[in-house]
C-alpha cells in the first residue's frame, strides 16, 4: 500500500493523504501488535526454567549463572540452593565453588567439615576437635575396664586420641595416645576408683573438649558423658 502512489500517481492530494494517513495507522496498529507478541513471549521466557534447578531465566540472569545447568560452579550444591538458606543453612556463591576462598570447596565444607563456607577464617585449618560423643567404661569384674568411644562429629584424618588417668594432688597421667577408639586398663586393686578423661587432638596444641568417665572394677554404671 505505500508503494501504491509511486506506481499508480493519483492527482488528488487529498486521495494521496488519505492513503498515507491509512498506511501509517496500519504500521502503527502492526507495531503495537508486534510489540505485545514480543512482550508476552519474553515474559514467558524468562519464565521458564531451563535447567530445572529452581531459578526461572530472569534470576539466572540476576546470578549470572548457566541457564544450561543446574550447577553452574560444579560444586554438587544446586544454584538455586545455593542463592537460599535452604536445607544447609547457607547463601553461596552459584559461580563459585570455594566461595569464601580458603581453599576448601562449599560442599566439603557444608557436609564433611562442618564448617561455614562463607567465612575464610572458619575452615578446616582452624577447626577445633568436637568432644567425642561417647565415652563408655564396661569392667570385667575382675582384673580389667574396656574403654570404647564414638568420634566427634567433626573428627578428620590425622586426629587422634588420649586418655589421661586423673588421681588426686597429682598430675594427670597419660594411659592412651592412639587413633584406636578403644583401650583396656588394668586398676592394681579391685577396691581402687578412678577418673579417666577422654580427649580427641587435632595436635600436640589443639584438643577438643573432654569426656570424663569415673569407677573401678567394682563399677556398674557403664559409662558417664560428662562434658567439662
Amino acid at each position: 500500500m505505500l508503494a501504491y502512489p509511486y506506481y499508480c500517481p493519483i492527482k488528488s492530494n487529498q486521495t494521496d493523504a488519505c492513503w498515507y494517513s491509512i498506511a501509517q495507522k496500519l504500521i502503527n496498529t502492526a507495531i503495537s501488535l508486534v510489540a505485545g507478541i514480543l512482550f508476552y513471549f519474553w515474559q514467558y521466557v524468562h519464565d521458564i526454567d531451563f535447567d530445572q534447578d529452581g531459578l526461572n531465566a530472569t534470576a539466572e540472569q540476576y546470578y549470572n549463572t548457566d541457564y544450561r545447568s543446574n550447577d553452574t560452579d560444579r560444586d554438587l550444591l544446586l544454584d538455586y540452593e545455593e542463592t537460599v538458606p535452604g536445607a544447609d543453612g547457607f547463601i553461596t556463591d552459584p559461580t563459585s565453588s570455594d566461595t569464601d576462598q580458603d581453599g576448601y570447596s562449599d560442599y566439603a565444607e557444608i557436609f564433611d567439615y562442618f564448617t561455614n563456607p562463607t567465612d575464610k577464617f572458619d575452615n578446616p585449618y582452624y577447626l577445633v576437635p568436637l568432644n567425642c560423643r561417647k565415652f563408655v567404661g564396661l569392667s570385667n569384674k575382675r582384673n580389667s575396664v574396656h574403654f570404647y568411644w564414638l568420634q566427634p562429629l567433626n573428627f578428620l584424618p590425622g586426629w587422634y586420641y588420649k586418655i589421661f588417668l586423673v588421681q588426686e594432688q597429682q598430675a594427670p597421667l597419660l594411659i592412651y595416645n592412639g587413633t584406636n577408639r578403644y583401650f583396656t586398663f588394668n586398676p592394681p586393686s579391685e577396691d581402687s576408683f578412678y577418673s579417666f578423661r577422654l580427649y580427641c587432638y587435632k595436635n600436640e596444641v589443639t584438643h577438643g573438649i573432654y569426656l570424663q568417665w569415673s569407677g573401678g572394677l567394682t563399677s556398674v554404671h557403664p559409662q558417664t558423658d560428662v562434658h567439662s
